[in-house]
């Protein structure tokens, strides 16, 4: 364990959690601990344990859901950022990642779909977005779609996991035509859309699941048709 890392969250909190309560200290209202947390806290995010340490929170359903969202979300900005260059570094940084951590982390991020916990899972779906960015261009998450379209074939049976799916794919169907990535043959586009409209159809039960659905077919719509057109 890297152990500038260790110790600052040990003595911050001076208690024998290890990564929780800085978590806890940004998602509460801004003070100056808060703000002396996320300097720290963004002045450790280039050590090698930093990912680990974030997911490691994230999973943890005996986290309060509070911090798991705000693990959530630091791990997503660990992904991207605004300033070009500082996106390309961050990016860079994960494709250095070990290839097997790399997928440990992402079936973990497609199981917390299935949470109760809506915050939780709309986190995840962020997270997820930012890594598809990053990986669909290049095919190296090639069973990403299949997964997400899996979980909403069997969703009948979990309405949180298919409203939670769907959320994921309006997300990264979005994301990707924002930054102008064309990366899903016709088949998968056609399944995605499939997918969409079965779970917007009236004979969806949930209201909850028809709403994301919708959602999603609003995202998602435009790179859907751009994918089509290029094939």
């Amino acid at each position: 364990m890297d152990s500038q890392l260790v110790t600052f969250l040990k003595d911050t909190l001076g208690q024998t959690f290890v990564y929780c309560p800085p978590l806890r200290y940004l998602s509460s209202l801004g003070n100056e601990r808060r703000a002396i947390a996320e300097s720290n806290l963004e002045s450790l995010r280039e050590s090698d344990y930093f990912v680990n340490a974030i997911c490691t929170e994230l999973v943890n359903e005996a986290n309060e859901e509070i911090v798991r969202c705000a693990a959530g979300l630091l791990l997503k900005n660990s992904l991207t950022a605004k300033e070009h260059s500082m996106k390309v570094h961050r990016e860079q940084k994960w494709r250095e990642l070990d290839v097997n951590f790399k997928a440990s982390i992402k079936a973990a991020l497609l199981n917390i779909l299935a949470s109760p916990l809506k915050q939780v899972t709309l986190t995840v779906a962020q997270v997820i977005t930012s890594i598809a960015l990053i990986e669909l261009p290049n095919d190296e998450w090639p069973n990403l779609v299949d997964s997400l379209l899996q979980n909403v074939a069997v969703g009948s049976e979990n309405a949180s996991l298919k409203e939670a799916t769907l959320n994921t794919i309006g997300y990264v169907c979005e994301a990707l035509e924002l930054e102008d990535v064309i990366s899903l043959d016709q088949p998968q586009a056609s399944k995605i859309l499939t997918a969409v409209c079965q779970g917007a159809h009236p004979n969806e039960k949930n209201i909850a699941v028809r709403l994301a659905a919708l959602k999603a077919l609003s995202n998602s719509i435009a790179f859907i048709k751009a994918n089509f057109e290029v094939e």
